[in-house]
């Protein structure tokens, strides 16, 4: 095992999630209370709140994502595998597939240099 980074790790909340935290009963809540005052530094404090709440559930969810996928990608190192990147819900998107190859690139030459030192003993 290496400790360096993890290409494949969650980086971010997907927009379905997101989407989810916005319908929560507190979030609608705030909404109409805003809909129904005049004051405009109240509204202000609420939209406030609102984005306090998102922020507070995409790091909580992020957070979650990320013991999840390296909890399972520990237990594929514990078998001799190395997880490989993907694009997907909260993952790095384009870079996946270049950062997987470049993984797979340092993995043949650590490989040839551990058979080279073989060889010279």
């Amino acid at each position: 095992m290496t400790f360096t980074r993890d290409e494949g790790a969650p980086i971010k909340v997907s927009e379905a999630q997101i989407a989810k935290f916005r319908e929560r009963k507190d979030i609608a809540k705030l909404r109409d209370e805003i809909q129904h005052t005049t004051d405009k530094l109240e509204k202000s404090r609420l939209r406030g709140q609102i984005g306090s709440v998102l922020e507070t559930c995409k790091r909580l969810q992020l957070e979650q994502d990320r013991q999840a996928y390296f909890k399972e990608a520990d237990r594929l190192r514990l078998q001799g595998f190395e997880p490989t990147p993907t694009p997907g819900i909260g993952g790095p998107g384009i870079a996946a597939p270049v950062a997987a190859c470049f993984i797979a690139m340092q993995t043949a030459g650590r490989r040839r240099i551990a058979t080279e030192r073989h060889k010279r003993k």
